[in-house]
């Protein structure tokens, strides 16, 4: 929903069956708020940290390519939302425990000129948002949020369902990530943790131990894991967890394109924390996508590279940390631009994912 759908009245477009309300308002932000409030001489701070969260956030939330100066522009707005947390404390606004100690009581926020009203319990999940609501009770004001109110009521039925991450499967990642850091969110995790270590034990191989309880078997071969290339130019697909590491380069038909390898976990799903990439000599990985999918039709890209020269002739292989809020069944690395010598090619002897494991029935999920 946007702004240019929204009537002048008063309209309930969603029911409190769902535990929702989502009435259509016009806007009444925070800042107008703060501006006939007694802060005074915090005005300027304040103007500055909400100028910040409404250009540069709903920058950094639409932008699908995630860079390092995005990154950077994150940060600093983590920071100004705990300055203005401070802000907010000193000039009286900081109980917002005791503003929602009703935690039964139905509480409405405007989102971009939508209004979504839920339980106080819901509320209190998000610190930025209990202190919002403290702040404009205290100036009998509407609290409101400049963000976008579709997104903002699937986070919100996210909090509702006690963090349960199927909800968010049709966010982009990149959305998610910027929510939860803006709202000051920490995501719930299900399921077995697979870490990174020497052993590099991850998501192939609780696959082919049946969950850690038999002796190890290729999940390719007894079809618990399925891979697949975009073309095929070297070993077979099952090399790339024989936990052979430095033999069996698996390829693409060197020279065509587009070129990925996609891996889909079939039963489980998971909520990757990092990757490891062991390579032949021949195409040293510099530009690709670390994409997931719950479909295989829909993909979202976790972490994007570009002229990354992690791996080299002196390791041939890289661990790459990622940020994920979500579970997905379906992981893909796609090259999009050339290796170390220039073509846009792969060979991968092996690979291995680690995060938070789950069965992958646990995702099926409708609204």
């Amino acid at each position: 929903m946007n702004n240019s759908e929204l009537n002048d009245e008063e309209e309930v477009v969603d029911t409190e069956a769902k535990g929702i309300q989502v009435i259509t308002s016009g806007p009444d932000t925070i800042q107008k708020a703060l501006a006939r409030s007694e802060f005074g001489f915090f005005a300027n701070v304040v103007e500055k940290a909400n100028d910040f969260f409404r250009n540069e956030l709903r920058k950094a939330v639409t932008d699908a390519v995630q860079s390092p100066g995005i990154r950077e522009e994150v940060e600093q707005m983590k920071q100004l939302q705990k300055d203005l947390k401070i802000l907010l404390e000193r000039a009286g606004y900081g109980d917002e425990a005791k503003s929602l100690e009703n935690e039964d009581e139905w509480v409405a926020i405007d989102v971009g000129g939508t209004t979504i009203r839920t339980r106080a319990r819901v509320w209190k999940k998000s610190p930025l948002i209990a202190v919002v609501i403290s702040a404009a009770r205290k100036n009998n004001e509407t609290p409101s949020l400049d963000l976008n109110p579709g997104t903002m009521q699937v986070i919100v039925e996210y909090l509702r369902r006690n963090r349960d991450p199927r909800v968010l499967d049709g966010l982009p990642e990149h959305t998610v990530q910027y929510y939860f850091d803006y709202l000051g969110l920490q995501p719930k995790y299900d399921g077995r943790l697979l870490s990174y270590s020497e052993a590099k034990q991850g998501v192939f191989y609780f696959i082919g131990t049946n969950e850690m309880k038999e002796s190890w078997s290729n999940p390719v071969d007894s079809k618990r894991l399925k891979v697949t290339l975009s073309s095929s130019g070297g070993s077979g697909v099952n090399s790339i967890c024989d936990r052979e590491w430095t033999t069996g380069a698996v390829e693409n038909s060197y020279g065509r394109t587009p070129a990925w390898i996609e891996f889909d976990l079939q039963a489980y799903a998971l909520i990757p924390t990092s990757y490891y990439v062991h390579q032949d000599r021949d195409h040293f990985l510099r530009n690709w996508k670390f994409e997931g999918s719950s479909d295989g039709k829909t993909y979202n890209v976790i972490q994007e590279y570009v002229q990354n020269a992690t791996i080299s002739d002196s390791t041939r292989f890289g661990h790459f940390k990622v940020s994920c809020r979500k579970p997905y069944r379906i992981f893909r690395i796609y090259i999009t631009g050339p290796s170390h010598k220039g073509a846009q090619n792969f060979d991968f002897t092996q690979i291995e994912l680690f995060g938070h494991c789950m069965q992958a029935s646990k995702l099926i999920f409708k609204p």
